[in-house]
């Protein structure tokens, strides 16, 4: 990979950080390339090069700032470049909670798993307010905007574009309706807003949170559900039980929360539309392909979260969509 000269500049301006050579490493799924710089020096770095696509990643640094200083595990920014979209960051490996839960199996990630429960639940005790003290200026808010346009991602990529159908009717319609309004009743923390397990990497026996760059106000159950019902995972229930129960127990006042619970149901399906519509968005407009193969288990966790939250014209629109994909994938 060609790094822009202005990288080569400020690298070089550094004492000891002369490029040996560099290691293309993937192209994340919100206009980034990663890249390994192994230095002169012998030390190796994580360089990200992004685009003008999201304006939210000018903001990683800043939210990397705030986030250490609250003690959450995040990577060490070296340097950010603004006009020339680049940062430089901390090498914290390849092993994400995604990959270790894959190689390791489930009881020798739970740790990791606690770790990540405890980290949400400190961002979601402190973050808003150190937010303030520092001046940080999160990303918009969920708000009905927000909460609506992400229902219909998923209407408009999923079943639009993804299946060819139409989803949409008077019945979602009224779910969809229920479902904001649930959200939007809870009180609000600041948000990783992306905490799924391709986003936790794990350096030195610890986990680590990557991709807080969206960070921004919104109701807690959105990370919390956004781990437990990840659709890259399939987490036993006894499992989410006991991380949703321990992160209860590190805010406060503790919430009550259980699997059960209609705002719990009605936050997992709203993170799980969301996740479906970028899903179809990656796989058709970007050749992100890898990302199709998880998307009849979060249709299948859409219906099973639709049904126990009530939501029947959801709960048929994700069977429906689950049958199309069959079809589609034979």
């Amino acid at each position: 990979m060609e790094l822009p000269l202005s990288v080569h500049k400020r690298l070089l301006s550094l004492e000891g950080l002369e490029i040996r050579s560099v290691q293309e490493l993937m192209i994340r799924g919100s206009d980034r390339v990663y890249s390994r710089l192994f230095l002169k020096s012998g030390e190796t770095l994580i360089l990200c090069v992004y685009g003008e696509e999201r304006s939210e990643n000018n903001a990683f640094a800043e939210a990397a700032d705030l986030f250490a200083d609250i003690g959450l595990n995040v990577p060490a920014v070296k340097s950010h470049h603004l006009t020339d979209r680049w940062v430089l960051q901390e090498d914290l490996g390849d092993m994400s909670l995604f990959s270790a839960l894959s190689e390791k199996g489930l009881e020798a990630s739970l740790l990791l798993y606690r770790q990540t429960i405890r980290n949400a639940a400190i961002l979601h005790e402190k973050g808003l307010h150190r937010a303030q003290e520092k001046g940080f200026q999160p990303q918009p808010p969920f708000d009905q905007s927000l909460l609506r346009w992400e229902s219909q991602y998923f209407l408009e990529y999923l079943g639009r574009q993804y299946l060819k159908t139409e989803l949409l009717d008077a019945e979602i319609e009224k779910d969809l309706d229920r479902i904001r309004r649930r959200l939007l009743a809870q009180s609000e923390v600041l948000l990783h807003r992306d905490l799924q397990s391709q986003n936790v990497m794990v350096h030195l026996k610890n986990a680590v949170l990557i991709d807080f760059q969206g960070a921004r106000k919104g109701p807690a159950l959105y990370d919390v559900v956004s781990l437990l019902e990840d659709p890259y995972v399939e987490l036993p229930e006894r499992m989410k039980r006991e991380l949703l129960t321990l992160y209860c127990e590190e805010r406060t006042p503790n919430p009550a929360w259980e699997l059960e619970d209609p705002d719990y149901l009605a936050t997992a399906s709203q993170r799980l539309m969301q996740t479906l519509g970028a899903y179809a968005f990656l796989t058709l407009f970007k050749e992100r392909v890898e990302f199709e193969k998880f998307i009849p288990r979060a249709l299948s966790r859409l219906q099973q979260t639709a049904a126990d939250g009530s939501f029947l014209g959801l709960e048929k629109a994700a069977r429906k969509s689950l049958t199309l994909w069959e079809a589609r994938n034979r």
